[in-house]
């Protein structure tokens, strides 16, 4: 039945009068660039009564946003027939990764993804087999911009040079350690690992550089608590975030005095975002994820593990050629490496890039998202 309707919809969808709604989806559920801009909207008072959350899996949503900002907002399951009535009806959509993407529709589809390309993505990744509609991409600098209009097949002007809206929550407060019960005062350095995956178990199912199911990014499990003795003698703590499609979420690690490791899931238990928590953070360890790009505008230290560079080089492809001598950062080659590096760690960024990668370093990347789209 639903599919019926779903196919009628589609085909009368431009008869459709839209109304005044602003739709919001995300990947995971409830987060990233899609949450920074409605965290605005709410806080500010804009147009709260005309906004939608669709959701894939968190049937709590109602629940999480009203003990948040104390208002009753409606919540659809994604492929419902509210949701997809909503999505239909709706006059402008804020997606993370792109929603009912193979659809042409009146309504404006404002795709905000999900991280600057530095690896290949959509028009630009021979092996991606999803295509993503939408009427207007953001971008955090010249160069992205470009990248972002050819990796979508956008005019150029339907790119926004706004900075990208998730990058705000990095100045704002985290309560994750209070609730984790830990306290982050007594450590001198907290750092964050964030390797993106070899194998995904979700989306385009697929293998990415030097994948090792004994591996966690650079580090063999089998040598965590090698790098738990160093982070312990030099007082510091580190939090291995798992990217969300890596199929080492499945994996069941054992616990570590001065290391957690967080998968989706651990932020959803305690309703903490991602990134007040990544910009509470002392150094970022990262490779080939883009979240570099949003914790440069900090003007802290990054180290970038990349140790199957040339696999990955390979298999995925870059957006920029010749990246390592880009990278504001050091780049560690080996476990032993990253030891070292740890035992001194930099007060602030290694190298200064400008503007390349960031043309704002503020909190100010969800209000310009706004203006561009006529709503503030």
């Amino acid at each position: 039945m639903k599919k019926i309707i779903f196919k009628i919809l589609t085909k009368t969808e431009q008869y459709l009068p839209k109304n005044k709604k602003i739709l919001f989806h995300s990947f995971p559920d409830y987060s990233d660039n899609s949450y920074a801009i409605f965290k605005n909207m709410l806080t500010n008072k804009i147009q709260i009564n005309n906004l939608i959350w669709l959701y894939d899996k968190d049937i709590n949503l109602h629940e999480k946003i009203f003990n948040e900002f104390g208002l009753k907002i409606k919540c659809y399951k994604k492929n419902s027939l509210k949701g997809i009535w909503s999505f239909f009806r709706s006059r402008k959509v804020f997606s993370t990764h792109g929603i009912f993407s193979l659809i042409e529709t009146k309504n404006k589809k404002i795709n905000l993804w999900h991280g600057m390309p530095l690896k290949n993505i959509g028009f630009m990744d021979k092996e991606s087999k999803a295509a993503t509609t939408c009427d207007y991409i953001i971008a955090t600098s010249n160069i992205f911009k470009e990248l972002m209009a050819k990796s979508f097949n956008k005019e150029y002007e339907k790119v926004f040079l706004t900075g990208q809206p998730r990058n705000d929550l990095l100045f704002e407060k985290t309560k994750f350690y209070e609730k984790m019960g830990i306290n982050d005062n007594s450590y001198n350095k907290k750092i964050i690992y964030l390797p993106t995956y070899r194998k995904s178990i979700i989306g385009d199912i697929r293998n990415d550089g030097e994948y090792n199911q004994d591996k966690l990014g650079i580090i063999k499990i089998d040598r965590l608590n090698e790098l738990n003795e160093n982070l312990s003698k030099n007082n510091n703590l580190m939090l291995i975030k798992l990217h969300p499609m890596d199929i080492l979420q499945e994996v069941k690690f054992q616990d570590l005095s001065n290391i957690i490791i967080l998968k989706t899931e651990d932020l959803k238990k305690v309703d903490e975002q991602l990134y007040p928590l990544l910009g509470s953070t002392d150094l970022l360890i990262t490779d080939y994820s883009s979240v570099w790009v949003d914790y440069e505008i900090l003007g802290k230290p990054i180290y970038f593990a990349m140790d199957d560079y040339e696999k990955y080089k390979s298999n995925r492809g870059f957006t920029i050629e010749n990246l390592p001598k880009f990278l504001p950062g050091d780049i560690i080659q080996d476990f032993e490496e990253l030891l070292k590096k740890l035992d001194n760690i930099p007060e602030k960024i290694q190298k200064d890039t400008g503007n390349i990668f960031n043309k704002y370093k503020d909190n100010k990347s969800s209000e310009r998202v706004l203006k561009a789209l006529g709503i503030v």
